[in-house]
């Protein structure tokens, strides 16, 4: 069965989802970014997605690295 993804970060700032992208991956959740912005001008979003099967772990992290 395929697994499904969740996103559990937005951003419009690039670097900001690859900072959250990395904090899940040293704590073993398989994280992706999706770079949605557009190449000419400095417009769009990051988003990190992670499989649904971790998402509650991953919010949950995310959570305690904002306190």
């Amino acid at each position: 069965m395929e697994e499904s993804w969740i996103s559990v970060f937005r951003s419009g700032e690039v670097y900001q989802a690859e900072i959250i992208k990395q904090k899940l991956e040293e704590n073993g959740i398989h994280a992706v970014m999706i770079n949605k912005h557009d190449s000419a001008l400095p417009i769009g979003e990051a988003i990190v997605i992670v499989e649904a099967s971790e998402k509650e772990k991953a919010l949950k992290l995310l959570a305690d690295h904002r306190e």
